[in-house]
């Protein structure tokens, strides 16, 4: 497989020469992690399926009765998971994810 690479003065860049303008690799991780969470859960495949039901799993372990992308605190006794991962980026930069079954 091909690896691509692409110059970083064009991602983190000014606008006027042609960047987009993301301010580190943090914001990257923010953009892509939620991208990559919302292409798969409105796709409503397979993928959904599972990811639906690791949240469902997380949302009966943390007790919330609160949609757990909207919550502002995560329990400290969950463990590590691609669910619990979104959850402190959201968290940590006081953004929520509101879906609608």
């Amino acid at each position: 497989m091909k690896t691509l690479k692409f110059p970083r003065s064009v991602v983190f860049g000014p606008l006027e020469y042609g960047g987009v303008v993301w301010e580190s690799m943090e914001t990257v991780q923010i953009y892509e992690h939620i991208n990559l969470y919302l292409h798969h859960v409105k796709k409503n495949d397979e993928m959904a399926k599972l990811i639906n039901i690791t949240q469902d799993t997380e949302q009966f372990i943390q007790g919330m009765s609160t949609p757990i992308m909207e919550v502002n605190k995560i329990p400290t006794y969950v463990e590590d998971s691609l669910i619990t991962s979104l959850q402190r980026l959201l968290i940590k930069n006081k953004m929520k994810i509101s879906t609608y079954k």
